[in-house]
């Protein structure tokens, strides 16, 4: 994230997980897991537009496309600094 706000790019595409009250850990290079933007340690603002893979209060670990302005991608990048203390 640190690198698109160095960019001359306006806006982000990202996948992101719909996961209410889960925090996210970092992990092993190479392995997987899920990720809320919108979550700890990020708290990007809610996107512009949300494309959506599947229906989000449907049961299923349900994720989508966001659409994110600059602006909330440096808050993103801002809230990692505060709660992790790098990036």
């Amino acid at each position: 994230m640190v690198n698109f706000c160095n960019s001359n790019i306006d806006q982000a595409l990202i996948t992101s997980h719909f996961l209410p009250d889960s925090i996210t850990f970092d992990i092993p290079t190479g392995s997987f897991r899920f990720l809320d933007l919108t979550n700890f340690p990020f708290y990007l603002p809610y996107p512009r537009l949300w494309l959506l893979d599947s229906e989000p209060l449907s049961g299923t670990c349900a994720m989508a496309s966001g659409l994110w302005e600059r602006s909330g991608i440096e808050k993103g990048v801002e809230n990692y600094r505060k709660f992790v203390g790098e990036a």
